[in-house]
């Protein structure tokens, strides 16, 4: 019985479903007719009903939701090409500078070959008659290193490590020589010096162009930077324009929720008895289809009613069998204690008899 009665439990569990299922189904239709009503409504093809200020408001609310998603996705991506473009305009800097770099270490390289500037150049030339030899000694000393046979593993790791020590000085003194160069030709670019040679003017209008495009690029970059921070500090303190578009598709999703109620409220009311003839030839099928799962509703309601009511008629019938039970064992503990009863009288009219009897003898 305990195993049937837990079977039409479950059935009741599955018809509890699908009349859930039903519901939901009715409840589309219902949406589909408020949100045509709705609609017609906003075209003036009925009359306005109470629903239409909530209708417009979460209309327009969802429409500047959505304006805002646009607006912040369209900064990301002014956002992701103004730093594509800084990163290509830093890159054209920095390899400007290099050249213009160069352009000074070949000017500083040109006055050194000039007389009329020794008196100019006295300090960077006794820098370079110090740098020069050892440049060369390094040089020497690592040709003849790499000439050497290693024999052993130990004189080749040894080998390694001085041309390794050597490399570095030799590298370290040979950017210095060029640091000297270069502060040299730039030191002559801050003068005044009238000195016409093509050796030298050359160079100089080489580095002039350079500099004028350094300046117009720099210009650029501060433009673009500026640009940049504009829109980053519009995004506020956190700077996250990813959160700010999962919040407000979060709040299009709560709208459109509420939306759905609303439809479905409208729904409702013009479905109903009373003003279902109302409603234009296009929504028939959908009243159909409410009919249809409202009846599936009521016949589901019905097997559950039947099922629930078999399920306590089971139940008092366990209950009325339990209850006999108890009855027949208190009716035999009742027959014992009369048996009892009927032994413990007897007993004590044996008693009477004998006190009658001892009494005569007195």
């Amino acid at each position: 019985m305990t195993k049937i009665m837990d079977n039409r439990k479950q059935n009741i569990k599955e018809l509890e479903s699908k009349k859930q299922e039903a519901q939901k189904s009715a409840d589309q239709a219902l949406e589909q007719i408020g949100e045509r009503t709705l609609i017609r409504m906003m075209e003036c093809k009925t009359p306005p009903i109470p629903e239409s200020a909530d209708y417009r408001r979460l209309l327009q609310d969802i429409a500047d939701s959505e304006a805002y998603i646009a607006a912040v996705e369209q900064d990301m991506l002014r956002l992701k090409v103004l730093q594509e473009t800084i990163t290509e305009k830093e890159q054209d800097r920095s390899s400007l500078n290099r050249e213009l770099a160069d352009c000074y270490v070949r000017l500083g390289e040109n006055l050194l070959d000039h007389h009329e500037f020794d008196y100019w150049c006295s300090s960077y030339k006794q820098q370079i008659e110090l740098l020069v030899p050892k440049i060369r000694s390094l040089e020497d000393r690592l040709e003849k290193l790499e000439d050497m046979n290693s024999d052993t593993v130990f004189s080749w790791i040894g080998k390694n490590a001085q041309s390794m020590v050597i490399h570095s000085l030799l590298n370290n003194s040979q950017e210095s020589l060029r640091r000297i160069y270069e502060s040299l030709g730039e030191g002559y670019m801050c003068s005044e010096s009238g000195f016409e040679d093509e050796t030298i003017l050359t160079p100089l209008r080489i580095i002039r162009d350079l500099q004028k495009g350094s300046s117009e690029l720099m210009e650029e970059l501060a433009a673009l930077k500026a640009a940049y921070r504009k829109i980053g500090d519009a995004f506020g303190a956190d700077g996250n324009p990813h959160k700010r578009i999962q919040d407000m598709e979060k709040h299009i999703a709560r709208i459109k929720g509420e939306l759905k109620i609303l439809y479905l409220r409208v729904g409702t009311h013009a479905a109903a008895d009373g003003f279902a003839s109302l409603l234009p030839e296009e929504d028939a099928p959908l009243l159909a289809e409410i009919k249809k799962f409202r009846q599936i509703q009521t016949d589901i309601e019905a097997q559950i009613e039947k099922i629930s009511v078999s399920i306590i008629i089971d139940g008092e019938k366990v209950n009325i069998r339990r209850f006999q039970k108890a009855i027949a064992y208190h009716r035999r503990r009742i027959a014992v204690s009369e048996q009892a009863i009927t032994a413990l009288e007897e007993r004590i009219a044996k008693a009477n008899q004998r006190i009658e009897d001892l009494t005569q003898q007195l």
